[in-house]
């Protein structure tokens, strides 16, 4: 066993303590001087591969002092834990008469606050829909918001120091607010949207940020179908440009056929003198026409038509 093992399992002093007055006397003094010579017999430890084993039998050991330490702390809490409880419990027993008085005039009052509220609650009723039916005809879309969200009536309207005038004040705002976003919902192309977000808040100044954030959102999808077709316009090859011959003025309105030999007979050599009147590319279009079947063509001359 090492020295410092033989240090620490010495007997613990006795630990005592006494309530006296609401303090909880005790002879900590004593503990402490014991465990700061367990300290200072330990403040030099050193744990190497040689001394694994000595270090891990001093920390069970220290775990070991620390809960029996820990032990007598919980018994100690214990024991004078028993005669508050019994106390408690006799205060209890002693108050609750009081604590019954006080129950029943708490549930007599909030009944009453309860029938009060409810009263307000129906003249806050009766002034919306009076308010409300005044424009029922002339701005049906208003009365319609007006009458079906719960955001319509404020909370603070059921406070007991709030005035049915504060609160007849309070529903022309809220109607102009509402008159208000009809009109920015109405100047915008993304209504639908707008109405749905402004019957669920009705806030204007989020009706006008949630209306920025869709034309963004517009912007941005636009932009992107720009991108997307460029990009389509890019892999598409162009057209490959054919060029066409030009128009030919026709001065003739006939047409000359020439038919292939099919006999011997018919590949008689004849000759034939042409004279006619023709622009030059007509001539040689000729020419070669009658090249291709079989004809021996000369052009002595020609003359420009001018």
């Amino acid at each position: 066993m090492s020295e410092e093992q033989k240090a620490i399992t010495l007997a613990l002093p006795e630990l005592k303590t006494e309530v006296l007055k609401g303090v909880v006397s005790n002879n900590l003094g004593v503990l402490k001087v014991y465990l700061e010579g367990v300290e200072k017999q330990l403040a030099n430890i050193k744990v190497t591969k040689e001394t694994l084993s000595q270090g891990k039998e001093t920390r069970a050991t220290l775990n070991r002092l620390f809960k029996e330490l820990n032990a007598r702390r919980i018994a100690i809490h214990k024991e004078f834990e028993a005669p508050y409880d019994a106390f408690n419990e006799a205060f209890k027993e002693t108050t609750a008469s009081l604590s019954a008085v006080i129950v029943n005039v708490d549930e007599q009052i909030k009944a009453v606050e309860q029938q009060i509220a409810d009263e307000k609650q129906k003249a806050i009723d009766e002034l919306v829909d009076e308010a409300v039916g005044k424009i029922q005809d002339t701005e049906p879309e208003v009365a319609r918001i007006a009458g079906s969200v719960s955001w319509f009536q404020l909370k603070e309207w059921l406070n007991a120091t709030y005035s049915l005038g504060n609160v007849q004040k309070d529903i022309d705002k809220q109607l102009d607010i509402i008159r208000s976003a009809m009109g920015m919902i109405g100047r915008s192309k993304h209504a639908p949207q707008l109405l749905a977000r402004f019957k669920e808040t009705g806030s204007a100044s989020d009706l006008m940020r949630y209306d920025t954030e869709l034309a963004a959102q517009d912007k941005q999808a636009e932009a992107l179908l720009q991108q997307d077709a460029a990009s389509r316009q890019a892999a598409v090859p162009e057209p490959r440009k054919i060029e066409q011959e030009p128009v030919q003025e026709s001065f003739d309105p006939y047409t000359i056929r020439i038919k292939k030999p099919e006999n011997e007979k018919q590949k008689t050599v004849g000759v034939f003198l042409l004279e006619f009147t023709a622009p030059a590319y007509v001539v040689a279009s000729i020419r070669d026409h009658l090249n291709r079947t079989g004809c021996e063509v000369e052009v002595k001359s020609f003359k420009v038509k001018r």
